[in-house]
């Protein structure tokens, strides 16, 4: 059996720093964050469809993707902004702003209810809920360390951060720690995915291996 020589399709010239993050829309369009504080918005053809230029005052870490016409996005610049789209004008626009939400905001995910979780350099994690048009912090979690990554599994009721040499997983019903691993890829530049039902994988930048954690007890 031939392996299939595998090819890129398309090249796109967009930003021009480093990418940090995107994300897809239910419809297939994409959305872009970057170190140049632009977020650029593509349809499913990948074609630029919106620029949002100096979207932020410095490194734009990561954009998530509420619905088809809302997503919030997160910044060195400590805040969290929150983008819906104008259907007159068809196009996002800015629609609130959380100042000071952390000491640079690294990650940020919204859960099925439409919270939103941020974690950042400060060590704490928040959650946002909204509350008259406006996200309050309802909760605040305590990694005690840079968390660089977060991975919600709302099937088993577990929230996972990581970072600073270490992996908390919270339950959420509750915000009670249940478990701490020292170790395991849980530096200050690492990922977290879940592979299965059952299995995250976790990577460090600075390491030389990744973990595979399993879930099986959590349900």
């Amino acid at each position: 059996m031939l392996t299939p020589e595998l090819k890129i399709i398309k090249k796109i010239k967009s930003h021009s720093y480093s990418i940090k993050n995107v994300s897809i829309f239910p419809s297939g369009n994409l959305v872009s964050v970057s170190s140049d504080q632009f977020i650029i918005i593509y349809n499913d053809q990948f074609d630029i469809i919106q620029k949002i230029e100096h979207a932020h005052d410095s490194i734009i870490w990561d954009v998530q993707i509420k619905d088809e016409d809302n997503f919030a996005t997160c910044s060195n610049d400590n805040s969290i902004k929150f983008w819906k789209k104008d259907k007159n004008e068809n196009k996002f626009i800015l629609k609130e702003i959380i100042e000071n939400a952390h000491n640079i905001v690294y990650k940020i995910l919204y859960t099925k209810k439409g919270n939103l979780i941020s974690s950042s350099t400060d060590g704490i994690i928040k959650i946002w809920q909204k509350v008259n048009d406006k996200h309050q912090c309802i909760t605040k979690l305590y990694h005690q360390g840079i968390v660089k990554s977060l991975l919600l599994c709302e099937d088993k009721n577990i929230l996972i951060s990581s970072g600073s040499k270490k992996t908390r997983f919270w339950d959420i019903r509750n915000y009670e720690c249940l478990q701490i691993i020292v170790g395991s890829g849980a530096d200050y530049g690492n990922s977290m995915k879940r592979i299965n039902d059952d299995i995250i994988v976790l990577a460090g930048s600075l390491c030389f291996d990744y973990s595979l954690i399993s879930l099986k007890e959590y349900y």
